[in-house]
């Protein structure tokens, strides 16, 4: 069974919010995307790439199951959204990295992106831990 559907509503609801979640993905001093060195300071945290400008962020498992059921999920909102990023599976790390791709650049759809992801990963995390 997927997370999406045991957890519809709170999945729907965490949508109609998830903009101003995003919004904070990236700090105001970057928001202007000057000509700043973008350096990661943590894989876990969403970094801002150029050619094309995209957000990066690498998701670490501790099983097949887990990675998986996150891969599931992030295809099924793609599905759902008509939006899509570039999914990249290395072993039990999944790194994505998203932007719209006519406009070569982060929009508003990929931070909502973004935020979706980190509530995944984060609900993944928490049925990890209680099923081990």
């Amino acid at each position: 069974m997927k997370i999406s559907t045991l957890m519809k509503e709170y999945i729907d609801r965490s949508d109609s919010v998830s903009h101003n979640y995003a919004q904070r993905l990236i700090p105001e001093s970057l928001k202007s995307f000057q000509n700043v060195p973008i350096v990661p300071s943590s894989q876990n945290e969403w970094t801002l790439h150029d050619h094309p400008e995209r957000l990066v962020r690498l998701y670490t498992f501790g099983s097949h199951y887990h990675r998986n059921m996150f891969i599931d999920e992030i295809l099924t909102r793609e599905e759902e959204t008509g939006h899509e990023a570039k999914i990249t599976v290395e072993g039990m790390s999944v790194t994505v990295e998203v932007w719209t791709h006519d406009v070569e650049r982060v929009t508003e759809l990929d931070q909502e992106y973004a935020g979706f992801c980190d509530t995944l990963y984060n609900d993944v995390s928490l049925i990890g831990e209680r099923y081990r």
